[in-house]
């Protein structure tokens, strides 16, 4: 069944417009200063998957300014100022910006994305949602359409009505969301769940172990959230808290899921299958180019030079779809695979 979730816009008036953020980023610059005058924003940047591996912009800074701002949208954080060799470009500093984002694409395309920009790695990936549909497609039910309750219209709009104020102000109210006294060693007994859980899974599966680093941290967010909405003291009680636990297991549950079958492991065991066989060729003594191949020296010692794969590769188009960008600069799929 595919349910249409409306919402008349008329309720809210044209509030919502300062918290719907860019399709996209190509840089840190455009992200810091979208956020000077909006602190609080949601971008949705579908074909996701696309885009992060567009070439287009200073991706590496893109993703140094966003796990940054991470850990800028607490009571009296503030960013960084970034200032560049142009005055129109530089950025002050910004206190408590919130920027959620939220990727909309095929798995395929995203988890080469994340592949691709090293995510686990860096701590991109941790630091997100993932969710995956893993079932048949269903047919689209076309009369069938579900209405926000009036009750969360009236209290997304007195939400918008109060946050609007404060979207542009340098010294924001600071509202705390505190935990319910019933829950404190519950939350402690949470967190220490998903150290142990880390513990169990470094050095044998790095994406659980990573992802399990930030499950707490996401449970604590989103009983936050549920709690501002639930009440107006923002006290995290049981019902959100239990709320938040169960959806940040189902998501670490759904994890093989999500990276397994195409666009996982079977695509990074092709690209290594066609450099081993050109590989192979190379110390074979199979291409007549000059370029292409090594002296015999080297191929008694098993040795071919990075430049000679390169070479060898250059017309590959399945290679040619690792091609990407590190610090501003060209980065060939056979570097790519070979540095991973």
């Amino acid at each position: 069944e595919h349910a249409l979730l409306t919402m008349n816009s008329d309720s809210i008036s044209s509030q919502p417009l300062s918290f719907l953020g860019a399709g996209r980023f190509t840089g840190p610059t455009g992200v810091l200063k979208s956020l000077k005058n909006a602190r609080s924003q949601i971008c949705v940047f579908t074909e996701a998957g696309l885009l992060l591996r567009s070439r287009a912009g200073d991706n590496d800074g893109l993703t140094r300014v966003l796990l940054s701002l991470y850990t800028c949208s607490g009571a009296g954080r503030i960013t960084k100022k970034e200032v560049f060799s142009k005055d129109d470009n530089s950025v002050e500093q910004i206190q408590s910006p919130s920027l959620s984002i939220i990727n909309e694409a095929t798995p395929d395309t995203l988890l080469k994305a994340f592949r691709l920009g090293n995510s686990i790695e860096v701590g991109d990936l941790p630091r997100q949602s993932i969710f995956r549909i893993a079932r048949d497609k269903p047919h689209l039910n076309k009369h069938k359409s579900r209405m926000i309750p009036d009750k969360g219209k009236e209290k997304i709009a007195s939400l918008i009505s109060m946050c609007s104020q404060i979207q542009a102000v340098n010294n924001p109210e600071v509202i705390n969301v505190e935990f319910d006294e019933s829950i404190i060693e519950d939350s402690c007994l949470h967190d220490n769940y998903w150290v142990d859980l880390f513990n169990e899974y470094r050095g044998q599966d790095s994406i659980k172990a990573n992802m399990a680093s930030r499950m707490h941290i996401k449970a604590l967010k989103f009983s936050a959230l549920a709690a501002i909405f639930n009440s107006d003291d923002c006290i995290i009680r049981q019902p959100e808290w239990d709320w938040a636990k169960r959806l940040v297991k189902y998501e670490f549950d759904g994890l093989n899921n999500f990276f397994a079958g195409s666009g996982g492991v079977s695509d990074i065991d092709q690209y290594i299958l066609i450099i081993a066989k050109c590989v192979r060729h190379v110390l074979a003594n199979k291409y007549k180019d000059k370029k292409q191949s090594v002296d015999m020296r080297y191929r008694k010692a098993g040795i071919v030079p990075r430049a000679v794969i390169r070479q060898c590769l250059r017309n590959n188009a399945k290679i040619a779809e690792l091609d990407t960008t590190k610090f501003g600069k060209p980065v060939t799929g056979v570097d790519t695979m070979l540095d991973v």
